[in-house]
This record gives C-alpha cells, sequence and structure tokens, in this order.
C-alpha cells in the first residue's frame, strides 16, 4: 500500500482521524482473528470503519490493476472487513426500532449495507 509516491509512502506511515483507537482495534482483531468482541456496543462505528478500509482497499486495488494492465474481473474487500460489515448489519438490524429506522437505513446506503437495507424495508413493510 506505501508503494506509491504518497505522503504516507514518503512519511511510512498513515494517520487515521476519523476511527477511534476502540473500534480500529476491534477492527485489526477481527482482521487478525475473523471474531469481534462486544459488537453490540459500537455497531455503527464498526460497519463505518470497515466500509472505509473496504472503500480505500478496493480502490488501491484498480490503481494496481489499472497501473499493471491487468483485467478485474471480480474483487472483493481485503483483510476479510465484508464479514464484519454483514456481523455489524446483523447487529444494527437486532437494534432496529419504529424510532431509529430512518437514521440506520441512511446509514446502510451510505455505507453500502444492502441487507440492512433490505431488512429495514421489510421491517417498514409490515
Amino acid at each position: 500500500m506505501l508503494e506509491h509516491e504518497t505522503k504516507e509512502a514518503i512519511e511510512n506511515r498513515i494517520i487515521i482521524e476519523d476511527i477511534s483507537t476502540e473500534v480500529f482495534q476491534q477492527m485489526l482483531a477481527f482482521m487478525y482473528t475473523g471474531k469481534v468482541e462486544a459488537i453490540e456496543q459500537n455497531p455503527f462505528d464498526l460497519l463505518v470503519a470497515a466500509n472505509k478500509v473496504c472503500s480505500v482497499s478496493i480502490s488501491i486495488l484498480f490503481l494496481e490493476v489499472s497501473q499493471s494492465d491487468h483485467h478485474l474481473n471480480s474483487f472483493h474487500c481485503q483483510y476479510g472487513l465484508d464479514r464484519l460489515k454483514a456481523l455489524c448489519e446483523k447487529a444494527l438490524s437486532a437494534q432496529l426500532t419504529v424510532h431509529n429506522t430512518a437514521a440506520i437505513l441512511m446509514l446502510a446506503d451510505m455505507h453500502n449495507a444492502n441487507q440492512l437495507k433490505e431488512f429495514i424495508i421489510d421491517f417498514i413493510n409490515e
């Protein structure tokens, strides 16, 4: 990731300002163990963080593919964070109420949480 001429590559560090230390540690632990502790305490923050890392991973993947002139037939989020996103979506769907439906639907839409969006639409239709 730090192979291109970017500020991060030159300084050999990446500063992440919009993900809390606690959430980043949970996400990193998930990457190594495939497990997440106490997801029900902050599924929103974990979903946002996982989506952000997935978006960055896909952008880097496209950059590398376009530079190497290979064809990209399919891709998925690196580091297995698609599974973390799915777990967050499940935790958020369990917390769904009539009062928070609109806010969680907006979150789902902003962060490509398609399973959660479908669940909310079904919830609204019932």
